[in-house]
């Protein structure tokens, strides 16, 4: 064994780690987004039904059930449940693999390849990462731990992570 396998274990370990909080994340925020959408259509579609029983202009009931239309659709194509089970699966696939982590003693150079490509596996069935999202993961790690410098992430940046990555200044990152 050489003297790196400790430092890569750990390396790997953080990494494990950081994948498990970022798919929890995107997990969360899937489901939440279902549900968001499923109470639109709910509430639309009750709406219509108040809408019929009272002479309300046919403009109002078609606006309010294109409303129920749109809603559904969006979360028909956007698929927020299945994305919110495929970072469910990921998590819960990551959590595995730190669970075989954390009671190896003495991680041995075969112990970290073993590890590797686990970890392979799992990222080759992972959507593209999202870059800030991540950035914020790795950030709640710092913290954690306590370890100190963090990267910092614009307000736009922090506020939009789950849905897109907005440039990242690698100038603006800690040392």
């Amino acid at each position: 064994m050489t003297n790196d396998a400790p430092k890569e274990w750990h390396e790997l370990l953080w990494d494990v780690r950081r994948s498990v909080r970022y798919h929890m994340r995107r997990q969360r925020f899937h489901d939440n987004c279902h549900v968001l959408l499923t109470a639109v259509s709910v509430m639309f579609g009750g709406a219509v039904v108040v809408l019929l029983q009272y002479d309300v202009s046919e403009f109002w009931v078609i606006a309010v059930a294109l409303g129920v239309s749109l809603a559904s659709i969006l979360d028909l194509v956007v698929g927020t449940s299945r994305k919110a089970r495929t970072h469910n699966s990921l998590a819960r696939r990551f959590i595995k693999i730190e669970q075989s982590m954390v009671v190896v003693a003495k991680p041995s150079e075969d112990d970290v390849r073993q590890t590797v490509a686990k970890i392979l596996s799992v990222e080759a069935d992972e959507p593209p990462i999202l870059r800030n999202l991540d950035t914020l993961c790795h950030n709640e790690l710092v913290r954690a731990y306590g370890y100190g410098d963090t990267y910092n992430l614009g307000f736009f940046q922090r506020r939009l992570a789950n849905f897109m990555d907005l440039a990242f200044d690698e100038q603006s990152a800690a040392p």
